[in-house]
């Protein structure tokens, strides 16, 4: 069965931890390995969210892989909300590297802007404690 031409790029919404309704622009391109897609938050109030995922067959497993994954981290809250410096909720932090307009790096956690700075000070809260620091490709 043939696959139908891909339809990119299109916008979806996703509902997030909250009740908000986040909306995504997804666009996504062979190459030449695999189909590679891309949703980036639209009008997002700080740095927003980013999702990656990709197939080696066909652009619609790569969709269907991707909306998952969109759901998945979009139920989980890292950080309180409602807290003035950033804390954790639980044992887990979560999120995407980036840079800030200074090209300083940036961490992105609940589609909020984590300096290096704010992240020290949250570790300097977890003292003594041990760590586990992973960094995976965006597409798996």
């Amino acid at each position: 069965m043939d696959v139908p031409a891909p339809p990119f790029p299109f916008d979806e919404s996703f509902l997030d931890a909250s009740g908000k309704h986040r909306r995504f622009r997804i666009d996504g391109d062979a190459g030449p390995l695999c189909w590679v897609l891309i949703a980036r938050e639209i009008d997002p109030a700080d740095e927003g969210y980013e999702f990656q995922s990709s197939s080696e067959s066909n652009w619609s497993l790569a969709l269907g892989k991707l909306r998952s994954k969109i759901r998945r981290e979009l139920a989980t809250r890292y950080l309180d909300p409602s807290a003035e410096s950033p804390e954790l909720l639980h044992d887990t932090l979560r999120g995407y590297i980036s840079c800030d307009r200074a090209n300083k790096a940036i961490l992105v956690v609940d589609g909020r802007a984590l300096s290096i700075e704010q992240l020290g000070h949250l570790l300097a809260t977890h003292e003594g404690f041990t760590f586990q620091l992973t960094i995976t490709d965006p597409s798996d």
